[in-house]
């Protein structure tokens, strides 16, 4: 059924976020103990925490993208069938949704311009560029 492959991957999603947000914070609180002492140390964190948020962006986009495929399928199936209209919505969304407040695309990108950002600031690297 249409609905338990959206569920399914909802679960996902889901999954994936807690990974992110789990390592995420485990990156950003160990880069906190090394800041003044192991440059490489928040270096390696920092790209590290890149690389997971790249990662995340890419498999968390291909959910939202299996799940608007279910949808299309689930409105080309209720177009099919006589009276379908009175079925209820296969997903609890009654309006399109602003795609880029969607927590699985705002948070690896707001992440991954936060590390960005704090590695600018650690290596100085805004005043080498000027």
């Amino acid at each position: 059924e249409i609905r338990t492959l959206i569920q399914r991957e909802n679960e996902m999603i889901n999954h994936r976020i807690t990974w992110l947000a789990t390592l995420q914070g485990l990156l950003f609180a160990a880069t906190g103990v090394f800041w003044d002492k192991h440059d490489l140390a928040v270096g390696v964190m920092g790209l590290v925490a890149i690389g997971s948020c790249v990662s995340n962006a890419d498999t968390l986009g291909r959910a939202n993208e299996a799940i608007q495929a279910l949808l299309g399928l689930w409105d080309r199936k209720r177009a099919s069938v006589e009276g379908a209209d009175d079925l209820a919505p296969v997903i609890g969304v009654a309006t399109e949704p602003n795609r880029w407040l969607l927590p699985w695309v705002f948070m690896p990108r707001l992440l991954l311009l936060a590390w960005v950002a704090i590695l600018i600031f650690k290596f100085d690297v805004w005043s080498k560029l000027t």
